[in-house]
């Protein structure tokens, strides 16, 4: 498949709406709450003109932890269409709290690794859509690198999504996530969120 037909393909495709637990532990709420408040302090430690650098590094970077993660290297190409379609199925404003969409968001994400099958570079289209999902919550990720926290922790995340590094052609119609893995993947990626937050890429 060349690059091209792969960029159409992920912006032809339709993403569900994400998918949110009935119950959420008070914890993991808890810690959706911790990620607004820590982001929302970093934001207001960093200049403009920091900030605009720190996002051309994240670009920069995102790429060498990307393939930790997957195991492979994704052509930039696969993932220009991924933010036009996140943002023209986004959602999670539909949920009516803001640490319940960041929940929503994370399960989103799973539901999208472990059922979605992309032309190729599924994980790190997922992380793409993830990033969106993260701006368009108020979480400032050009400050933070979810990449380089999942690279860190990657043996925990495939555990967690053991789909993650798997490439496609073809829909995979697997089943969706149970609530237990999902909430499992959501208190994970809250950590590793909080845990960048907490050393940003400006302490690199």
């Amino acid at each position: 498949m060349t690059s091209a037909s792969s960029t159409d393909s992920v912006s032809a495709m339709i993403f569900p709406s994400p998918a949110l637990p009935d119950s959420i532990p008070p914890s993991i709420l808890a810690s959706a709450d911790l990620l607004v408040t820590k982001t929302a302090f970093l934001a207001g430690m960093v200049a403009p003109e920091t900030a605009a650098c720190l996002s051309r590094m994240l670009i920069d970077s995102d790429a060498h932890f990307s393939k930790i993660i997957d195991g492979y290297h994704t052509e930039p190409e696969v993932l220009k269409s991924a933010p036009d379609s996140a943002n023209q199925q986004f959602t999670l404003m539909r949920v009516p709290e803001l640490r319940r969409r960041i929940v929503a968001a994370l399960a989103h994400h799973l539901h999208l690794l472990q059922t979605q099958a992309f032309p190729d570079g599924k994980g790190a289209v997922a992380r793409v859509i993830m990033h969106r999902y993260l701006d368009q919550l108020g979480l400032h990720p050009h400050l933070w690198s979810l990449a380089r926290g999942l690279a860190r922790r990657h043996a925990e995340h495939h555990a967690l999504a053991p789909t993650n590094s798997t490439r496609v052609s073809e829909p995979t119609g697997g089943a969706q996530p149970s609530v237990k893995s999902t909430l499992s993947f959501v208190e994970f990626m809250l950590e590793v969120c909080l845990g960048e937050v907490d050393q940003p890429l400006l302490q690199i």
